[in-house]
């Protein structure tokens, strides 16, 4: 599918939801790009023109999309920005986070914009301008005001900083921001797990089933445990999916071996990269564990695990 043809489907059929949350986005590299009303393109210039902020939010997406323009694409958002529209105005900030590496003014301008954005309610960029606190990006740093956004961030509903939250709760800290430091608080890492996870979000369900398995924050419960697990792996999580297969291949937690869905799900799980499931996975074949035996198979996934620093 072409380029123009792709985005004149994709203005033509997503719609934002009445409350006007930023539902509708289109990852464009390292930018998600969010979009405003009006889907037809014909309509998306004609209003653009005629000063109408959600036109001229679509309008910069096409300029970044279509036309490979980033120079339109920001005059066109900051144009919807300045009207006051959050998604523009997130839009911008994205923009301007991608001109860093260049120059690291348009850091600063990126945060500006996320204020802006965040102040209005925009929940994705409420949680980047967490991050930018949290980091001391365009901003000297301030965890306080990190945590803040954050904070209204998942209260939002935005599953990316409820996971988070969940990770600072269960661990008392967090790779994606490594300045937050939390007392553990195993029922709150439970709350927000939960919360994302019921949302579809696969990282969340992996960690929810954690929970369960462990008793953290919640009472055991290995019938949820499982079904967290296999809703993560069937959402793409990688660890998820080594451990589904592994239960599978080797019968735990109460479940009958199954070789085939081992094989599957492990096959998945190596696909992805995960170096415990190609060596699983290169076990089973190379021994024809539940499977029929296929030594050459076998040591290609053993060997490639190898590759990707697997130690027994």
């Amino acid at each position: 599918m072409d380029v123009k043809y792709f985005i004149i489907v994709l203005l033509t059929f997503l719609k934002i939801s009445s409350y006007g949350q930023e539902v509708e986005s289109i990852n464009v590299g390292n930018k998600k790009l969010y979009l405003g009303e009006y889907k037809n393109i014909r309509t998306v210039k004609e209003k653009a023109n005629n000063g109408d902020a959600e036109a001229q939010t679509d309008l910069g997406i096409l300029y970044v999309v279509q036309f490979k323009d980033n120079e339109k694409a920001v005059y066109w958002f900051k144009k919807g920005a300045n009207q006051g529209n959050r998604n523009a105005q997130c839009n911008l900030a994205e923009m301007y986070m991608s001109f860093g590496d260049i120059n690291k003014d348009y850091y600063n301008k990126a945060f500006y914009w996320y204020k802006k954005s965040a102040i209005s309610g925009h929940r994705i960029a409420q949680y980047k301008l967490a991050i930018l606190y949290n980091k001391g990006i365009g901003v000297k740093m301030n965890i306080s005001k990190g945590f803040y956004w954050l904070n209204k961030s998942a209260e939002q509903g935005y599953p990316n900083a409820q996971h988070i939250l969940g990770i600072l709760y269960l661990s008392g800290h967090a790779l994606e921001l490594p300045n937050f430091k939390m007392p553990l608080n195993p029922k709150k890492s439970f709350y927000w797990f939960k919360k994302a996870a019921e949302q579809g979000y696969a990282k969340s369900q992996f960690m929810l089933s954690s929970n369960y398995y462990f008793g953290l924050g919640v009472p055991t419960n290995m019938s949820q445990s499982f079904y967290w697990l296999k809703q993560s792996a069937k959402g793409g999580d990688v660890q998820a999916q080594f451990v589904l297969g592994t239960i599978y291949a080797d019968g735990e937690r109460g479940i009958s071996k199954q070789p085939q869905k081992a094989i599957y799900w492990l096959k998945k799980s190596a696909e992805q990269g995960n170096s415990g499931a190609q060596y699983k996975l290169g076990y089973m074949y190379y021994l024809g564990k539940g499977v029929s035996m296929d030594k050459k198979l076998g040591m290609y996934w053993m060997k490639k695990a190898k590759e990707n620093g697997f130690k027994r």
